[in-house]
């Protein structure tokens, strides 16, 4: 078997690592930026968020078009490793390892800060239908008292 059955594209082993190593440090730099996206929600700086959120997805893209140019290896993927000298197979399988654990990572963090949002955005529910039963209460003891003193005005 010659290398270019045993590989399904241009990249060399030496890039494909090289690829897989950059997708490890995009994800570092995903949940570095999810520390920080959770001190944003815990002291609702909004705007300080929304920007926050503007980078994770540019880092997003960036993965994806990684991934992308990946793809033509995952249609024969066990052929490949197994066509790879044990060195390279081996840092291959850590690299892997290592984007399995920053995905699993990222995808917690995501989830317990969504978790986080969806209570802030309840509590502000609430507090926003505190405000109302307030204004209406408000409103009707104003109507009240602006009768009560026209009442009274006339018996004067």
């Amino acid at each position: 078997m010659t290398d270019t059955t045993i590989v399904p594209a241009s990249l060399s082993v030496a890039q494909l690592i090289e690829r897989l190593s950059e997708q490890c440090g995009l994800f570092g730099q995903l949940i570095e930026l999810a520390g920080r996206q959770r001190m944003l929600i815990d002291e609702s700086r909004t705007d300080e968020l929304l920007a926050l959120l503007g980078r994770r997805q540019q880092l997003v893209d960036r993965l994806q078009r990684v991934g992308a140019v990946m793809e033509p290896y995952r249609d024969r993927w066990s052929t490949f490793m197994a066509g790879l000298p044990d060195e390279a197979r081996y840092r291959i399988r850590g690299l892997l390892d290592e984007l399995a654990r920053s995905q699993q990572q990222v995808a917690a963090i995501d989830a317990r800060d969504s978790e986080l949002l969806r209570d802030s955005q309840q509590q502000l529910l609430q507090q926003t239908g505190r405000i109302q039963q307030t204004s209406t209460a408000l409103r009707a003891y104003g109507a009240a008292g602006a009768t009560a003193g026209q009442g009274f005005g006339r018996q004067a």
